[in-house]
């Protein structure tokens, strides 16, 4: 992928060892972007809950007329909500890659450029770990830990995706101490932040309407994950781990 212009205002020095402090100065210089990316998982999100609750939580296998009206439209919306998410760590990557955060109006342009290969590059990341974990845990775990790693190359490379993979898997033995480390951190954060939204499905049930209310503000754990990523693309340029 070729360059984009850099933005002198917001340079993301992928040289400089990334700090929590260095994450959010990198989030507020960017809000617009990352709040257009967070309004994108707050839409998907409200749109499944909804039909989710409109459809009820019937898990026996007597389908009813409305479960069946609403199954294609559940499954179309469960793969739109996967777009958001792929965005929340794709623009980091590019971010760092490039030296230059995309703006609101390019997020969209960044799908469609090569919606096909990012398609398939999905396909294969969850075969490789269905696979990994198949066969014995630890590969899969390697796989998911790859993840900053293979965002990396998909997105800002025109590198085959096998290779893609590949380099992602062999790039985690790098520092893997210290890199599983810093992962479990990040992602240690995302779950705390994440308390507030399963103390509320304990308390009012995963089909209540203030569920829904909740889906609409997703406060703090968008922040929180945008900036994660921020740090894992910081940390992977830092330590030399992509190329």
């Amino acid at each position: 992928m070729e360059n984009s212009e850099m933005s002198p205002a917001t340079p993301a020095h992928a040289t400089e060892a990334p700090s929590i402090g260095k994450a959010w100065r990198q989030l507020k210089s960017n809000f617009p972007t990352f709040a257009t990316l967070w309004g994108l998982n707050i839409v998907v999100t409200v749109l499944n809950t909804s039909v989710d609750f409109i459809g009820g939580d019937d898990t026996s296998l007597n389908f009813t007329l409305v479960d069946w009206v609403l199954l294609v439209p559940q499954t179309i919306l469960e793969l739109l909500g996967l777009l958001p998410s792929v965005l929340m760590m794709a623009v980091p990557a590019i971010y760092y890659a490039t030296d230059h955060c995309p703006a609101p109006d390019e997020i969209f342009s960044i799908l469609l450029r090569n919606l096909r290969r990012y398609l398939l590059a999905g396909l294969l990341f969850a075969i490789a770990g269905i696979v990994g974990i198949l066969l014995c845990v630890i590969p899969g775990i390697l796989v998911s830990l790859s993840t900053p790693l293979y965002i990396h190359y998909v997105f800002t490379t025109d590198l085959s995706l096998t290779t893609c993979l590949s380099k992602a898997v062999k790039a985690t033995f790098q520092n893997f101490c210290d890199f599983f480390a810093v992962s479990f951190l990040c992602s240690l954060a995302i779950f705390i932040s994440e308390i507030p939204w399963i103390f509320l499905v304990l308390a009012v049930g995963p089909m209540s309407p203030l569920l829904l209310v909740w889906s609409m503000i997703m406060i703090p754990f968008l922040p929180v994950w945008s900036m994660t990523q921020l740090y894992l693309q910081n940390y992977i340029h830092y330590k030399g781990m992509v190329r």
